[in-house]
């Protein structure tokens, strides 16, 4: 899921922020939970960041699956101190 966002932070100019990550991870939420197409939907909705459609569930769901991948390794999905402003590790 990360190596999507970093390659989404490129592709379509996703800020690599804490609230996008949060945004990424519900869309993915969302688009599986839709059940048709789910890839498609995912990726439509990132390209046009159409996070209005997320319900505060899935967001809820988002966060807990974020504090997730950072229990297990804390740098995940975090910016590069090391690089330029925003951009991730």
């Amino acid at each position: 899921m990360e190596i999507l966002f970093r390659q989404a932070v490129q592709r379509y100019g996703l800020p690599p922020v804490e609230a996008e990550v949060l945004n990424f991870i519900a869309a993915a939420v969302r688009a599986r939970e839709i059940g048709r197409d789910p890839a498609r939907v995912f990726v439509w909705m990132v390209r046009h960041r159409k996070w209005d459609h997320i319900t505060q569930a899935q967001e809820d769901y988002a966060r807990r699956a974020l504090a997730r991948y950072r229990q297990a390794d804390s740098d995940r999905f975090r910016p590069d101190t090391t690089k330029g402003v925003g951009e991730m590790n």
